[in-house]
């Protein structure tokens, strides 16, 4: 699976190169997407993008790198966004240099890091992690050990009175700088991330999941997500997705769904669609979402994934109405 810290650094990182003319897009590895009215396209590869911050790059080893291109990500996976909101390239133009980066973080993200260093706040956790953990060192476990303990602490506190408590402080302190931060750089509006990748995947694997009967798929897909404790904590099981096979005989998981569950930092609802196959042998993966102005799709959530990625033929359709979660 796709290492979710590299994806989301892959996601925020992408340094956009701007095209709004052509309504049908050639995007790589023989596919097209339709730009509906209104949508600006972006593009670059891994290569570029990882050039541009040799710093971070050097934190993959080899190895990584060698783990992504069996998964058919290597240094010409092509990532694509398209976003409606003009200000968003701003933002994506600024966290893809030292300066615009260094300007970002003492404006918006050092204030927000401090604001979840708050004694209280942290007190307040280290004491429950304590309490459920009483034999495990924090000091001592991976990040990733200790994000995946935390994340069953949130989900046993969410009926406690002393968690909504600092939860409405954390509201209180957060909401001034969301405002700010969003007024300048409304991420919560529509906006699609397409990975197109670059590298075969061997036939073998891909034969092992595109000859198996849809419903097997399904649990051997839902399997592989529930070992990744941040797709765990989404309970994808209780959000049935299709899975079908398209023209071309692979398979193609794809759903849509809106989280119930706001936060500090979207106060209402977030909607989502997906769709991942593969072409050609190579990886398919596009990411819509938006929580503001989601007012423009023909699938019930209001994000126009059905309409832009229509063209590429690579799924029938997603079903009309959305699956409310919580996660």
């Amino acid at each position: 699976m796709l290492n979710k810290k590299f994806l989301s650094f892959v996601i925020i990182s992408i340094f956009f190169v701007i095209s709004a003319e052509a309504k049908i897009k050639k995007i790589g590895n023989g596919l097209s997407i339709d730009i509906p009215d209104g949508y600006q396209y972006a593009s670059i590869n891994l290569r570029k993008l990882l050039s541009r911050f040799p710093i971070t790059s050097k934190d993959f080893s080899k190895k990584d790198l060698k783990d992504l291109e069996e998964i058919g990500i290597g240094k010409s996976t092509k990532l694509i966004l398209l976003t409606k909101n003009k200000k968003n390239i701003d933002f994506f133009n600024k966290i893809t240099t030292p300066i615009g980066f260094n300007d970002l973080n003492i404006k918006y993200f050092e204030k927000f890091e401090k604001i979840y260093a708050n004694e209280e706040i942290t007190n307040f956790f280290l004491k429950e992690f304590k309490k459920k953990y009483p034999n495990i060192d924090i000091n001592k476990i991976s990040e990733n050990d200790f994000m995946e303990l935390f994340s069953e602490i949130i989900e046993e506190l969410q009926d406690d009175k002393d968690y909504k408590k600092i939860n409405q402080k954390m509201d209180e302190l957060v909401k001034p700088l969301r405002f700010d931060f969003l007024l300048e750089y409304p991420v919560d509006e529509p906006s699609m991330i397409i990975v197109v990748g670059d590298k075969k995947i061997k036939d073998k694997d891909l034969d092992q999941i595109n000859n198996l009967p849809t419903n097997v798929a399904y649990q051997k897909i839902l399997k592989e997500f529930n070992k990744d404790f941040l797709l765990k904590a989404m309970k994808l099981e209780e959000t049935p997705f299709q899975i079908q096979k398209n023209q071309f005989g692979n398979m193609y998981m794809i759903n849509n769904m809106k989280n119930t569950n706001v936060s500090q930092f979207f106060t209402e609802p977030q909607y989502s669609e997906y769709v991942l196959t593969t072409h050609k042998n190579k990886i398919f993966l596009a990411i819509s979402s938006c929580s503001s102005k989601c007012n423009n799709s023909s699938t019930g959530t209001a994000l126009g994934l059905v309409d832009i990625l229509g063209h590429t033929n690579l799924f029938k359709s997603i079903k009309r109405g959305v699956v409310d979660v919580r996660y």
